[in-house]
């Protein structure tokens, strides 16, 4: 049985289709809920997000490199992912929580640029192209127990599996740190 055969097997397919459509529940609920949220969850989320910023921002790393940082970030926690994926839960919670602080994220930016759902949008739609690729290959490695369970014993789809979801994720890093750069 070829790659191409796992990654279209139902239980496979439906479980890597259901992480991604997780991920934007999430996004979506998070931003519809963003101004009822409590000051100090506000400033909680506001406070992991400006720390993140300030890693990127303080690397002493040409911005040639900042890929690599942004990679690697990605890569760890597409591996946490996959390795625990067997568990269920830790994949479903680093999905969600990704998901809602990009709805967050996306909400923040329009309250304080006093934009509205204008500017939400544009948030959306820069976050959106490194998006298309980052969120599947996270997705993709969450899956990878799923699809090895689906069809018993492929450590060579782990290996495929893992590959591609790398690779989407290396493509994403550069996608995301030309936006980076873009929005300094």
């Amino acid at each position: 049985m070829s790659f191409l055969d796992i990654l279209l097997d139902r239980t496979f397919a439906y479980t890597w289709i259901g992480f991604t459509l997780l991920f934007g529940l999430s996004a979506t609920l998070s931003s519809a809920l963003y101004f009822s949220y409590d000051e100090q969850v506000k400033g909680l989320v506001e406070e992991l997000i400006a720390e993140r910023m300030e890693q990127l921002e303080g690397l002493p790393l040409p911005d040639e490199l900042l890929f690599a940082v942004i990679f690697s970030n990605n890569a760890v926690i597409a591996l946490v992912s996959s390795l625990l994926s067997f568990s269920l839960i830790v994949p479903l919670l680093i999905i969600m929580f990704n998901g809602a602080v990009v709805g967050f994220l996306i909400s923040a930016v329009s309250a304080e640029a006093s934009l509205g759902p204008l500017l939400g949008v544009g948030t959306y739609f820069l976050l959106a192209p490194h998006g298309v690729l980052e969120v599947p290959a996270l997705s993709l490695a969450s899956s990878a127990v799923v699809g090895i369970l689906a069809r018993k014993n492929y450590p060579r789809f782990v290996i495929a599996s893992s590959l591609l979801a790398l690779l989407m994720l290396l493509h994403a890093a550069l996608v995301e740190q030309l936006l980076f750069l873009l929005a300094r």
